[in-house]
């Protein structure tokens, strides 16, 4: 087992105004023949309210990276909306593609208590932290906090204008 490190880059736009920078760094245990993280990927958002009253929105997403000359894309379009003021449900679908093959699905589901996570090295002022996330090289979940005051208030924004 070797582990491989990766330290990516977003940058949030929206209109004509750029948001800012986040900046993240995932270390990963990955079987030896596995391809290090990838070296350069996209992520597009878009969030748009169907029904603010209700709290209806339909988020769009687009992911894709390449590793090994190999392009991969994750395409998601979920509508979300209030349950009830604790919960809110999902329904959804998507196409995950790898190289020359492509896989739609379908899904649903609920979220309950949405919140940000803002984490402890932002507070302690650690300049470069690392978090160990993730069981096996296909399942890696990556907590990025968010240090910058604009993408908090915006994160906040977003998140109370669905509901």
């Amino acid at each position: 087992v070797t582990t491989a490190h990766s330290t990516y880059e977003i940058v949030l736009e929206g209109g004509s105004s750029s948001w800012g920078k986040v900046k993240a760094r995932a270390k990963v245990n990955v079987p030896p023949a596995s391809p290090l993280l990838p070296a350069d990927c996209n992520v597009k958002l878009n969030v748009k309210p169907l029904d603010p009253a209700k709290g209806f929105v339909r988020i769009s997403a687009v992911i894709e990276s390449i590793v090994d000359s190999t392009k991969n894309k994750l395409t998601i379009e979920a509508d979300i909306a209030n349950e009830t003021k604790e919960r809110r449900i999902s329904v959804g679908e998507g196409m995950v593609s790898v190289g020359d093959f492509s896989h739609t699905f379908s899904f649903e589901g609920s979220v309950v208590n949405m919140y940000y996570y803002r984490s402890d090295a932002v507070r302690r002022n650690v300049p470069n932290p690392i978090y160990m996330q993730g069981r096996q090289f296909h399942d890696i979940l990556m907590k990025v906090p968010l240090e910058n005051n604009d993408l908090i208030d915006t994160w906040e924004r977003t998140r109370q204008s669905m509901g």
